[in-house]
């Protein structure tokens, strides 16, 4: 039953990854001391990541509910190559400019030359909700 889940959930983000693709387009990474920009209400942003606000949105079934990369659907990914980010890594995450993850999260990984598995949210999420996201993703490396 947990393999079909699985294999179900794989089949599920692959092809979304497969569409969202198709819009992303890349672009030259962000340098973490670009410009920062101001984020939004971590609280709200929690509400999102957990798929509570926004039900089409839930960071955490690949980054997982505590951040460290091990969602549901980390699996599926990983079996493809690559791993969802691990918001709880301090150094990793210190070399992350805010506009950068704020990109990352809008337009998808694969528009900073990243892992086409970070799917653009842009459209689904307000960039509002897209600064709160960011905000409470922030929390997880301090």
């Amino acid at each position: 039953m947990q393999r079909r889940m699985i294999a179900s959930l794989a089949a599920i983000l692959v092809a979304i990854v497969a569409v969202r693709a198709e819009n992303a387009r890349p672009a030259a990474p962000a340098a973490a001391a670009a410009a920062d920009v101001k984020l939004g209400d971590a609280r709200k942003g929690k509400e999102i990541f957990e798929g509570r606000a926004v039900p089409a949105a839930s960071c955490a079934l690949c980054h997982g509910v505590s951040g460290k990369g091990d969602g549901l659907g980390a699996a599926a990914i990983r079996a493809a190559g690559a791993v969802p980010r691990d918001f709880t890594n301090k150094a990793e995450m210190g070399k992350i400019s805010n506009a950068e993850m704020i990109k990352a999260i809008t337009e998808g990984g694969a528009s900073l030359g990243k892992s086409i598995f970070m799917t653009p949210w842009k459209g689904i999420l307000t960039a509002g909700q897209i600064k709160d996201v960011a905000a409470y993703i922030r929390l997880f490396a301090q």
